[in-house]
């Protein structure tokens, strides 16, 4: 005789709602077990199993784990102030140069200092690097300890920054302009450049995540995806120095307007921050 378990309504509804969520999971993702007894835990937190902390109060737990997320928060503060003074170091780094066709009045060449880095080539190696280096390293920390598997916060991050940057940034730099006064961008040129691949840099996500390899991403779209950084760089070094002009009648409007008003408006870099101020 085979024996049988009583019937039980609470086992009969989660066994229906296990089918329903296998069948049609909902929209959302599942409810987190990353701090309940018998979840795996986060990469540092929680530092006891959570069949021990979960015997402590809901707000104890709440509490401490916010302090350590504050201290590690007022860590990577520090760490990325001490990254951008060394990069604002480097990118202000210069060399003295000779210039043969001007001279003084004992006819000697004029010596001139100039940077060592392209202002275009700080901002979209140096300067993007350090800005975002935080979220770079949470998501390769996530991507990593997730067998290579994308995790909650990881992509979240990075869409969100660009976004923001994208979106907020450029708003802010254009609102933070007094009104009597007015900026110009130095290099249309560089502008124009910057503005098609930010726009491609979009749509090429979309292609890779959605129609190439829906929720892949393959060594040949991560290595495709890397090469375009270099010929961005490329690019904006080219339209920057005026090899596909543009910048002429920019340079022109620069000039009047110093002979005009004395010192001319501040030029104003790709993302509407002006020249020694702020940075997209």
């Amino acid at each position: 005789v085979k024996a049988t378990a009583p019937f039980s309504p609470q086992a009969s509804t989660l066994r229906r709602a296990r089918v329903e969520w296998a069948l049609c999971p909902p929209m959302g993702l599942p409810p987190s077990t990353i701090c309940k007894p018998g979840g795996e835990g986060g990469l540092f937190l929680p530092l006891l199993p959570n069949e021990v902390e979960d015997l402590w109060p809901v707000w104890l737990r709440g509490f401490l784990y916010l302090v350590a997320l504050l201290y590690l928060f007022c860590g990577i503060s520090v760490i990325a102030d001490i990254f951008m003074e060394a990069i604002d170091m480097m990118t202000s780094t210069e060399r003295e140069v000779t210039s043969k066709d001007d001279v003084d009045e004992a006819g000697q060449p004029v010596k001139r200092k100039v940077r060592v880095w392209n202002d275009t080539v700080a901002n979209r190696t140096l300067m993007a690097l350090g800005s975002s280096a935080p979220e770079i390293m949470l998501n390769v920390v996530e991507v990593v300890g997730h067998n290579y598997f994308a995790g909650d916060l990881g992509p979240s991050t990075i869409v969100g920054s660009a976004a923001f940057n994208f979106l907020i940034i450029i708003a802010v730099c254009i609102a933070a302009v007094p009104a009597p006064e007015s900026r110009r961008i130095r290099s249309f040129a560089t502008f124009v450049v910057t503005v098609i691949w930010s726009l491609f840099a979009y749509f090429w996500m979309y292609f890779v995540l959605s129609i190439w390899t829906p929720d892949v991403v393959t060594l040949a779209e991560a290595v495709i995806t890397f090469t375009c950084l270099p010929v961005l760089v490329y690019m904006g070094y080219h339209a920057d120095i005026g090899t596909f002009g543009m910048n002429g009648e920019t340079e022109r409007m620069l000039e009047e307007a110093d002979e005009e008003g004395g010192a001319a408006p501040a030029a104003a870099e790709e993302g509407g921050a002006a020249e020694g101020g702020l940075r997209s």
